[in-house]
């Protein structure tokens, strides 16, 4: 008997596996007697199949994540408390957003800078759901833990790099925090608290004995 599913733990697995073969050996067949039409027809049949069944098969499992302690919890908080200042004070700077973000790079294009700008409100956007330990999958759970790390190691980076600048881009030009010491401290402390919650939630750190 054909069996194509061993590796399979759902019961439905094999009417899915037949239903494949069937579809498969249709659209060679159209295609040898030259009917483009019906195989056309079967190939779009066999991928919507093939979507359905990786949404039966292959559920997504969303859940809280790593149960954090008190210490690691409140620094959570105040990560995300110093993101959502930023993130609030750059959306209503938006429209100045790009030209602040032009005096800290090398980027005098406009079309770049508002891409730059964007991905930057985005990504502090979804940086929050893993600061806040939201109900989410575990590969949201990595993308968001990825775009904390990332976004505030590029704020840690500018501020370092232009401490001599008018205004750090940190709050757009709705605070103008100008390059400096403030500006630098403000970027690693948030940089510390994301990588502390990482530490934390990461199950490769280190427990002593």
């Amino acid at each position: 008997m054909f069996s194509c599913c061993g590796g399979c733990r759902r019961a439905n697995t094999h009417y899915f596996c037949g239903v494949f073969v069937f579809a498969y050996v249709a659209e060679h067949y159209f295609i040898t007697r030259g009917l483009k039409a019906q195989a056309l027809w079967v190939k779009k049949q066999h991928f919507r199949i093939s979507v359905y069944r990786y949404n039966v098969t292959m559920p997504i499992h969303p859940s809280y994540g790593v149960t954090r302690n008190r210490t690691t919890t409140t620094i959570a908080l105040i990560g995300a408390a110093m993101i959502v200042l930023m993130l609030v004070a750059q959306l209503f700077g938006y429209e100045d957003f790009s030209i602040v973000l032009s005096d800290i790079t090398a980027i005098n294009d406009a079309r770049s800078l508002s891409i730059i700008s964007a991905a930057i409100v985005i990504a502090e956007l979804l940086a929050l759901p893993y600061l806040l330990a939201m109900y989410m999958s575990r590969l949201m759970r990595v993308v968001s833990a990825l775009l904390a790390f990332g976004v505030s190691g590029f704020w840690l980076l500018s501020s370092l790099t232009n401490s001599h600048s008018e205004n750090s881009a940190l709050f757009s030009s709705t605070a103008d925090l100008a390059g400096g010491l403030l500006a630098a401290l403000w970027a690693f402390t948030l940089f510390a608290c994301i990588c502390r919650v990482i530490y934390s939630d990461s199950r490769f750190r280190h427990v002593a004995p």
